[in-house]
């Protein structure tokens, strides 16, 4: 590691890195392997998959990527949840409890939802403040995010399908 870690997320299967050197470092520790990908600019934010198949990784240059942890592979870019005038803003994602939404928090205050296949912004939540951190729970429809002064609970889908506060 040439640069400053960033952010880390752990499970049962081990430890994944990011930094501001633009790589993530996925630490297996099960099988004592390391996966190394760069992102090609410092790495704010990462996730592991529920299923860990795949993390993301929340990338200063404003797009937030989906990596398959065993080749490297961009599986998915999420983009449109900032602008180039926060580039140096630690942006956190994170996915849903079922590895089907990306969620992405936003220095616009805002925290935007994306389909993990399509790619497609299915959902923008405003929250008044920029977020500054979110987090997703284990087995719920629920999120919790951190804007300003407010820590904002949510629901996830109702069982149409929409997102709700």
């Amino acid at each position: 590691m040439t640069d400053a870690v960033t952010s880390l997320a752990v499970n049962n299967n081990g430890i994944l890195v990011g930094s501001a050197d633009s790589y993530t470092r996925f630490y297996d520790i099960r099988n004592g392997k390391l996966n190394e990908d760069c992102m090609g600019e410092a790495v704010t934010s990462v996730a592991i998959s529920r299923d860990n198949a795949s993390h993301l990784a929340s990338v200063a240059d404003g797009s937030c990527k989906l990596i398959d942890r065993d080749t490297g592979q961009l599986l998915a870019s999420y983009k449109g949840y900032t602008t180039t005038a926060f580039h140096d803003y630690k942006i956190e994602s994170n996915f849903d409890c079922m590895d089907e939404l990306i969620l992405v928090g936003s220095p616009l205050g805002k925290v935007c939802i994306f389909d993990l296949i399509s790619e497609k912004m299915i959902n923008e939540i405003v929250t008044e403040y920029p977020v500054v951190s979110l987090t997703s729970h284990g087995s719920k429809n629920r999120f919790a995010v951190a804007a300003g002064r407010n820590l904002i609970l949510y629901s996830g889908r109702d069982d149409d399908g929409a997102t709700s506060a």
